[in-house]
């Protein structure tokens, strides 16, 4: 009896341990599932920070490089049009130098300015005008100078034209390549580049070829916005002409035209103190002693202080004239003259696109002379006859004859009359 209660009790024992292991087997399993669950997230996040920072990193490397590149490029660009102005000038130069200094226009003037802008020279021959600046010199300089980048630029599809008389147009495809050596990144850029060139300050080659070598005119271009301006009158008297003032009570009144409004409240004595005056208001000065006048012309607040005003009896006007000024100081107007591609060629017909510049025949030593002819330059030196018979009053220069057609386009028809 003894012995069985002790085999049940081993027994017991046995089974208890067994519950105990797996219990204990159980608990494992669980805590290391909890690990694996623990560790895996951990794991993925390591591992995705390391990935994105080695990405933000290489793509802000990336970034820095581009911003880089582009900063070269634009450089290149901007240098490009500041080499094209500089060259083209020079070969603007080049050729009218050329030109005087040879005592021949040029065959071919955009193929001549383009063979010194490429190759610095001129039917083959070196221009010392041109020394180091034709455009491959200057890609040449920007290749060899000591980039972090792999440069290349270029050029093609050169092409020369008139403008606007004025200036003339150099255009072209420019081709800039910028590279990183560790190819992380290029930029490729094609773009069509018109650069304009002006010549104004060069010499005419007309003019000395056309007066074996007497004349020596430079281009300058007329630098009023307008050729003349008539203020038309209702009543008036006289011809008279002055600066013009807006004070009554100006110290030195004798040489000035007095511009008014209306002369109320000046005085007979003030107004007869002026060489003369012109009112917008309608008012006959006459009957107050003023023998030279302009009444009721509209619009005289656009006349500006000190400008010379013509009082015109013929037209009731009072005028406005720097057309004057621009036959005195030889000034270039843009019209449709030959331009300056077109003169460096002896070419004397109009410009085939009617932007053209011409200018005024003045009366100069070496001039020949055509007493009849028409002093707008290229049909004065023209061979054939285009009678120039019309004059301007006001204008002194006795030498300024026009044609019709002429005094029409200057605004000149209202005071024009003819001499032959």
């Amino acid at each position: 009896m003894g012995a069985c209660n002790n085999g049940d009790k081993n027994m017991d024992m046995r089974q208890n341990v067994k519950r105990l292991s797996a219990s204990r087997q159980s608990k494992g399993q669980m805590y290391s599932i909890i690990a694996v669950f623990v560790i895996i997230p951990l794991i993925i996040f390591i591992a995705f920070y390391i990935t994105t920072s080695q990405n933000m990193k290489f793509g802000t490397n990336e970034r820095v490089v581009a911003d880089q590149q582009h900063q070269v490029e634009q450089g290149i660009e901007n240098d490009f049009v500041r080499a094209v102005k500089i060259t083209g000038r020079r070969a603007l130069l080049s050729a009218v130098n050329n030109v005087i200094m040879t005592g021949n226009y040029l065959d071919n003037s955009t193929l001549r300015i383009k063979e010194l802008i490429t190759n610095s020279s001129i039917y083959g021959n070196p221009s010392t005008l041109m020394a180091n600046n034709s455009l491959y010199e200057w890609l040449s300089r920007i290749a060899s100078q000591n980039h972090s980048f792999d440069v290349h630029a270029n050029f093609s599809y050169l092409k020369v034209e008139n403008y606007d008389g004025m200036n003339i147009k150099i255009s072209m495809l420019l081709i800039v390549n910028v590279s990183d050596r560790l190819n992380i990144s290029r930029i490729d850029r094609s773009e069509q580049k018109d650069v304009i060139v002006s010549v104004e300050g060069l010499e005419d080659p007309m003019f000395p070829l056309s007066t074996t070598g007497s004349a020596k005119i430079v281009v300058n271009e007329y630098p009023f916005s307008y050729y003349t301006k008539k203020f038309q009158g209702t009543l008036n008297a006289g011809n008279c002409s002055g600066n013009s003032t807006y004070n009554p009570n100006d110290p030195a009144p004798a040489n000035k035209i007095l511009v008014v409004q209306n002369t109320t409240g000046i005085t007979d004595l003030t107004l007869q103190g002026f060489r003369g005056v012109v009112t917008e208001a309608s008012e006959n000065l006459n009957s107050r002693g003023v023998s030279c006048f302009v009444s009721g012309a509209a619009g005289t607040a656009q006349i500006p202080e000190n400008q010379t005003v013509y009082v015109d009896s013929s037209t009731a006007s009072a005028w406005l004239l720097p057309i004057k000024q621009g036959a005195q100081g030889g000034y270039y107007y843009k019209g449709i003259g030959p331009n300056f591609l077109q003169r460096l060629e002896g070419d004397l017909s109009e410009s085939p696109d009617g932007k053209g510049i011409e200018s005024f025949v003045r009366d100069e030593i070496g001039i020949p002379d055509k007493p009849t002819q028409t002093r707008v330059d290229y049909l004065f030196f023209s061979e054939q006859s285009y009678q120039g018979c019309r004059k301007a009053r006001w204008v002194e220069e006795t030498w300024l004859r026009l044609q019709a057609s002429e005094t029409a386009i200057y605004n000149l028809t209202d005071l024009a009359y003819s001499v032959c």
